[in-house]
């Protein structure tokens, strides 16, 4: 059976490199890409969408794990492949992520989401917290079809899944210093 909303878990793993983590994105943001691209981020920056991310780092594959294991504790159900659309998030202050769903861009794609989703293995999104800063331990939140919303307690070094058609978004950043996160999307593999 499927859980109703979301599901946080925490990554020692992890969130022990979240030091270089946090670097490598800010290097990224500031040196690469500085101008990123706007989707639902009012500030702030996102970057480009990445099958792999573009930083070369030796924690890589353990956020791959951390989120392939997340995934199917979710779910509960036998692996499958899974494939993934990563990209980073830095929120300077007063910056925010407003109301949106990771909805599918074609009729085709959402028939294959909603295919999933009704086989028992659902696209998920989620975020890899990186950088909380004081002020944001309620940053992140959902909302439900009555448009009742519901703030998440979430710590660095924790990574939240949810449904990718729960409308969801952040508070501004209160603090000086940059929210930094990852977030993804997680689609099981097929048989074509």
């Amino acid at each position: 059976m499927l859980p109703t909303s979301h599901k946080t878990s925490y990554h020692e793993k992890l969130y022990s490199q979240n030091n270089d983590i946090r670097n490598r994105i800010l290097a990224y943001h500031k040196h690469i890409d500085p101008k990123g691209i706007a989707v639902s981020n009012v500030g702030g920056w996102h970057s480009n969408f990445f099958k792999d991310l573009p930083i070369h780092a030796p924690w890589q594959p353990d956020l791959i794990n951390a989120i392939t294991q997340s995934y199917y504790e979710f779910i509960d159900e036998d692996p499958k492949p899974l494939t993934f659309d990563i990209w980073m998030m830095v929120s300077g202050k007063d910056d925010y992520i407003k109301d949106h769903q990771h909805l599918p861009g074609t009729k085709q794609k959402t028939k294959l989401y909603e295919s999933l989703h009704n086989s028992g293995y659902p696209v998920l999104s989620g975020t890899y917290y990186v950088s909380l800063p004081s002020g944001n331990e309620q940053s992140f939140y959902i909302k439900d079809k009555a448009n009742n919303s519901e703030h998440l307690n979430t710590n660095e070094g924790e990574l939240t899944l949810f449904y990718s058609y729960i409308m969801h978004g952040t508070i501004k950043n209160p603090s000086d210093d940059p929210r930094v996160s990852l977030a993804f999307n997680v689609v099981p593999e097929i048989d074509a």
